[in-house]
């Protein structure tokens, strides 16, 4: 099987290769068989929504029949309720009445789960990194991708969060050093019943093509066996923010120190007085996450 970027699979067997090395691949034969694919549409969620609260968002409270009106008639190209979290052993609860249609996928080990949350809507989330292990199904309609390798990351100007400046929607990519060194992005249309494995630390575009798109995205830390996106999100921007902006290192500097602390977290988990995480990278003896 070749391990080219945007690779189609259809087993775990070939997922898990993907997995191992780090690399975005398509996986069919998934999505088609869950009730949220056979359900959902804007008609079976105004039903569903239909007695719950108000939603909120930019300053307006709206039902999500209202919200559906609209995105069925307009050509807003920013209409969407982004993130909205499934809950009930599904993570972070804000939309708890999708639960009951919501399963996981049985590629990755549910016990380093973390959340997942319903994308519905037309609009584009710009260039961005998690640091964490991302599914993306579509469910309706279709996602553009456009994703840029982790070995980029200091050409893409990270903001103290995970956001991308050089590629930022409006952005003067002159104006940010080494920005234009950067490829063209692999380019994917995700289809529905597809689902995207987007790897930790690989920046992400998603937009919707044409029409708009209800999509679920599930985050898990297969890699490093760490339960807590935030406290590893801090730690992480902690970390760059040191290296980067506080030390003001050049590439060969920041490419040392970064291997150092790989080193010393490799030799604590060896210590047998250091509780580690059994699915860490480390501890399998993979290749390190941060690229260094």
């Amino acid at each position: 099987m070749s391990m080219q970027i945007f690779g189609r699979i259809d087993s775990k067997a070939q997922f898990d290769r993907y997995l191992n090395a780090g690399i975005p691949a398509v996986i069919e034969g998934v999505v088609e068989g869950w009730k949220a694919y056979k359900l959902w549409d804007l008609d079976y969620l105004t039903d569903v929504f239909k007695d719950r609260e108000p939603f909120e968002l930019g300053g307006f409270t709206f039902t999500f029949a209202q919200f559906a009106d609209e995105l069925a008639s307009s050509d807003n190209p920013q209409l969407f309720l982004p993130q909205l979290g499934i809950g009930s052993d599904h993570g972070v609860a804000t939309v708890s009445e999708l639960a009951p249609d919501v399963e996981y996928p049985d590629l990755l080990d549910a016990s380093n789960f973390d959340e997942v949350n319903i994308w519905i809507g037309q609009g584009t989330t710009p260039a961005h990194f998690d640091a964490y292990d991302n599914l993306l199904a579509v469910i309706r309609g279709q996602k553009l991708i456009r994703l840029y390798d982790p070995k980029w990351l200091p050409n893409m100007h990270v903001d103290r969060y995970q956001w991308s400046q050089a590629f930022a929607p409006g952005a003067d990519r002159q104006s940010f050093p080494g920005a234009s060194d950067v490829p063209s992005p692999h380019e994917i249309t995700l289809h529905e019943g597809e689902m995207l494995y987007i790897p930790p630390f690989w920046f992400h575009e998603v937009s919707v093509p044409s029409g708009y798109a209800i999509t679920l995205n599930y985050w898990y830390h297969q890699q490093h066996g760490i339960a807590s996106s935030g406290a590893r999100g801090r730690v992480e921007n902690f970390l760059r923010v040191l290296l980067d902006e506080v030390l003001d290192l050049n590439p060969v500097e920041r490419t040392y120190i970064g291997r150092r602390l790989i080193d010393i977290a490799q030799q604590l988990e060896r210590r047998p007085d250091v509780k580690r995480p059994a699915l860490s990278w480390s501890s399998r003896g993979e290749q390190n996450p941060y690229r260094f």
